[in-house]
């Protein structure tokens, strides 16, 4: 037997009616989020120790100034990871 489901939003709710119509309501959270870029990622010691590649030469980032790392990657590079301390400020903004 297949279930058909029919799912659409309202403000701050999710309205889902499966195929024999029973309705359920879900709250809808919607996270908020610190900018991905350098300034927040846990590679930054003051220079770049991620292992991400230059955009200019293709040469590794690591030992970069943070202050070039952001200018050529205002949105991190593919090694980003969340920093503990933008990690918490994150969790506070979601009142967490």
């Amino acid at each position: 037997m297949v279930h058909l489901f029919l799912c659409f939003e309202k403000k701050d709710m999710s309205i889902i009616i499966n195929s024999r119509g029973k309705i359920y309501e879900k709250n809808i959270i919607k996270e908020k989020h610190l900018k991905k870029c350098c300034a927040n990622c846990e590679f930054n010691m003051g220079v770049c120790a991620g292992g991400g590649k230059r955009l200019d030469n293709g040469e590794a980032t690591y030992g970069m100034p943070i202050d070039e790392t952001i200018e050529m990657f205002p949105n991190g590079c593919e090694g980003y990871g969340i920093s503990l301390d933008a990690f918490i400020k994150e969790e506070k903004l979601n009142g967490r």
